[in-house]
């Protein structure tokens, strides 16, 4: 199906009440004690050392550099939106702008708005499509060659001259390529005639590929594995593919490409590419030691921005003359089968694959810019009684009509997301963003007003006249009781969603301590910058205060309204310095209260929460709980919402600590967890990081982060366990002949899942894989759906808030 540019968005019809559920990682915290079971509290690691070598930034270098970057937008065409088919094999650009397809049921031409077929166009079974000068077309395919200009489509070989593969246009003409030779087109002549050989054959693939140099000379692929030029009328030159060092044997070279100036020959082959200097004669050979993500190339393309496109049967590149960009999945192709591309002057590439054509523009934006798109889309699609959440589509990437269900974390979502607006707020005095930060605050308060005791949120809400929430499977008695048979911690309460006093409202009971972290982390934000009146300082710090106090006075648990500890919500420092259940939590959770005490102590001055800290770290060790916060052993247990949920805390605890001894403390417990976190390059982790004072931090990979963040957040399936440039680590053990490889073994030292081979090392690039939330698991290769969830955006919008009001970027 077509979808639409995200970029105009439009009204949509929103269904409300409980709708089919969309699993996210974190709205069961069953896989949350599955992880944390085993773990174990570990030492020290050899990878903290490793990853010191990652990407640092020096934090001198300015923000303005990240001002102004270049956007990819991708924009999916297929039959459903006027293409004659979806099977594509080849485009062309005019130089007037229009853009030529040659599909499986015949050439069409696409003006900006719409595909049209020409007189005759709908016979024309083309490969390879070559634009002349004045805007005439040429296809070579099956179906023989064809000239099409104003007055209609001219077939002009009727001879029999084998398969044709490949045409390019020069002044002397067209010269096309072919099973049985390289041929130019004489139009001069009758059709029978038209084709007058150039080149023989001398193997069964013929000649694959030919192109023209700026000069007018020819390049030609011949037996599929030599490239010849032609200088002059008759003098062939063979080039071989040899960079001096080592060749390819019988590279099967698919396509040819003449890069800037006629100056840079680029050959894709089955090898990789290889790309020759037509002045200095020599061949630089370009595979997945260099750092090329696949190497079975179908096609090249050079852009008049100096960047190449290869196409292969898995997706497409994108080559800057430094790094490599992947794209492949429906986030940018509507097939992975690439077989031509044609790129623009300003790097817009139009990619013609086996299921439509994909244009991936390179649009100039701002992050303010970007920022903007994502909260159009908040206000569009991704409210449900004001909570920011995901949304669920009508069908795969199609908006025209969303529904939402409540889900475990809306408060910690929705806190994040108002966290975001109060940092853009204090950046900007952005009237719009009190606006939004006002109304996050209406909806929490609400969480906190619907349970009727004093400094306990609800989870989540749903209207009385919603269908019973008490009756869906889980959260029955017998449902709740299946979950403590794997969890034996697990919390039966009953009923899971009570009534409001008011009768208005069920509400989610069972508050998790993600929630209360998101609560924390927004509410200190809003009262530091937003909160203006006396009324509004008020109402922030009372809330604070309440769950503050509420926390302590109940022996530092979280009660439920049945008076007992909810499933998550426990930091008594009996549990955690004591009970083996509780051991994998003791460092967050230590940190956890730390922060809490720490922003009630900034927001009422109270000294009471100064003596509950004192007592904590001095009788207690939670501020040496905090040095093994992260738990990293065994490394593939790793929980990412845990790393989300401490730098939130770290962020509050760290600003508003003021005594020296306990910050050295504290500022070791997040650099540690940090150190781990690198090769992530997070961007919400770095700006956290550095704006506690952490000096120097890899702000450049946060940037980059930010400028690579999809422009789409459907949860399209990202495929990259076959790429030649990454290292699965982990993926299982194998025994090679009798005996037990180590080389195979999981290293206990890294995480499991897909590593970068090449600068800049780590995970892969935010925008080659799926995720929703900062608190999903950035390792594994292979992410996402089917395409019909849309995470919400907010996930890039406090990062750049948070960053831009710290001066990190503009």
């Amino acid at each position: 199906m077509a979808v639409a540019r995200t970029s105009d968005v439009k009204p949509v019809r929103i269904k409300t009440g409980v709708q089919r559920r969309t699993p996210e990682p974190q709205d069961e915290k069953l896989s949350r004690r599955t992880m944390k079971s085993s773990k174990i509290i570990g030492g020290i690691s050899l990878f903290v050392l490793l990853t010191g070598a990652i990407g640092a930034s020096a934090a001198a270098r300015g923000a303005a550099e990240a001002e102004k970057f270049t956007q990819d937008i991708r924009t999916e065409y297929t039959q459903a939106n006027g293409l004659p088919a979806d099977a594509v094999h080849d485009v062309a650009l005019t130089v007037a702008g229009r853009v030529w397809a040659a599909t499986s049921k015949g050439v069409t031409q696409y003006n900006g708005k719409t595909w049209a077929v020409p007189q005759g166009g709908q016979s024309v079974d083309a490969r390879s499509l070559a634009v002349a000068e004045n805007g005439d077309i040429w296809a070579a395919g099956p179906s023989g060659l064809h000239h099409i200009d104003s007055t209609g489509v001219i077939a002009l070989s009727a001879k029999s001259v084998g398969d044709l593969q490949d045409v390019t246009v020069t002044g002397r003409g067209a010269f096309v390529a072919g099973t049985r030779g390289l041929f130019r087109a004489r139009t001069e002549l009758s059709r029978d005639d038209a084709l007058f050989q150039l080149m023989q054959s001398d193997g069964d693939a013929g000649v694959t590929a030919v192109a023209s140099t700026g000069s007018g000379s020819l390049l030609a692929a011949a037996s599929a594995s030599h490239v010849y030029l032609l200088q002059g009328q008759s003098t062939w030159t063979r080039l071989d593919l040899h960079d001096g060092t080592i060749g390819w044997q019988a590279p099967a070279i698919s396509d040819l490409a003449l890069g800037p100036a006629g100056r840079n020959l680029w050959a894709a082959c089955r090898q990789g590419a290889a790309r020759y200097d037509l002045e200095s004669k020599a061949w630089q050979l370009i595979g997945p030691d260099q750092g090329l993500p696949y190497d079975e190339l179908t096609s090249v393309a050079v852009g008049g921005d100096g960047s190449t496109w290869f196409g292969t049967p898995r997706g497409a590149i994108r080559y800057d003359g430094e790094h490599f960009a992947y794209r492949a999945g429906r986030r940018w192709l509507p097939n992975d089968e690439v077989r031509n591309i044609a790129v623009q002057d300003d790097g817009t590439a139009w990619i013609a694959t086996a299921g439509g054509v994909s244009r991936i523009e390179r649009r100039p934006m701002t992050f303010a810019e970007k920022a903007a798109h994502y909260e159009t889309i908040i206000d569009a699609r991704h409210r449900r009684l004001g909570y920011v959440i995901g949304a669920n589509l009508k069908g795969p990437g199609d908006t025209s009509e969303v529904s939402h269900h409540d889900s475990d974390n809306d408060g910690l979502w929705t806190g994040m997301y108002g966290a975001g607006e109060c940092f853009r707020y204090g950046a900007t005095q952005d009237p719009a963003a009190k606006k939004a930060a006002d109304g996050a605050f209406a909806v929490l308060n609400r969480l906190h007003e619907v349970t009727g005791i004093r400094g306990f949120p609800a989870r989540s809400v749903l209207p009385i006249d919603a269908p019973d929430p008490n009756l869906r499977h889980g959260h029955t008695v017998e449902g709740q009781k299946a979950s403590q048979q794997r969890d034996h911690l697990w919390k039966v309460i009953t009923p899971r969603w009570p009534k409001s006093a008011d009768g208005k409202w069920y509400w989610k009971c069972d508050t998790s301590s993600d929630e209360i972290d998101g609560h924390y982390f927004f509410y200190a934000a809003y009262y530091d910058l937003v909160a203006e009146s006396d009324e509004e300082k008020n109402k922030a710090r009372r809330i604070i205060v309440d769950m503050t106090d509420y926390i302590v006075d109940n022996d530092f648990y979280l009660l439920d309204h049945d008076g007992k500890p909810t499933r998550w919500g426990m930091w008594n420092p009996e549990k955690l310095n004591n009970d083996i259940d509780w051991v994998a939590e003791r460092g967050l959770n230590s940190l956890e209260m730390l922060s809490f005490l720490a922003t009630a102590h900034h927001v009422s001055g109270d000294r009471k929460y100064l003596d509950v800290t004192r007592e904590l770290v001095d009788k207690h060790h939670y501020a040496q709980n905090m040095q093994r916060q992260k738990v990293t052993f065994p490394s593939w247990r790793i929980n990412n919402s845990d790393d989300e949920m401490a730098f939130m805390c770290y962020y509050n605890l760290i600003r508003y600590t003021k005594d020296e001894a306990l910050l050295a403390l504290y500022r070791s417990s997040l650099r540690h967890n940090w150190m781990w976190e690198r090769p992530e390059r997070n961007p919400l982790f770095n700006f956290i990081y550095g704006a506690c004072g952490s000096e120097p931090f890899d702000r450049d990979a946060a940037v980059d982060g930010l400028r690579r963040f999809p422009w789409e957040m459907f949860d399209w399936r990202m495929t990259n366990s076959h790429r030649k440039d990454v290292e699965i680590v982990g993926a299982g053990l194998r025994r090679g002949g009798s005996r037990l490889r180590l080389a195979d073994l999981p290293p206990m030292l890294r995480p499991p899942g897909a590593y970068r081979k090449h600068p800049p090392y780590g995970v892969m690039h935010i925008d080659e894989r799926y995720f929703g939330h900062w608190n999903h698991n950035p390792y594994p290769p292979d992410t996402g759906g089917s395409g019909s969830f849309e995470s919400d955006g907010a996930n890039f919008l406090l990062p750049y808030y948070l960053g831009l009001f710290h001066g990190y970027v503009k």
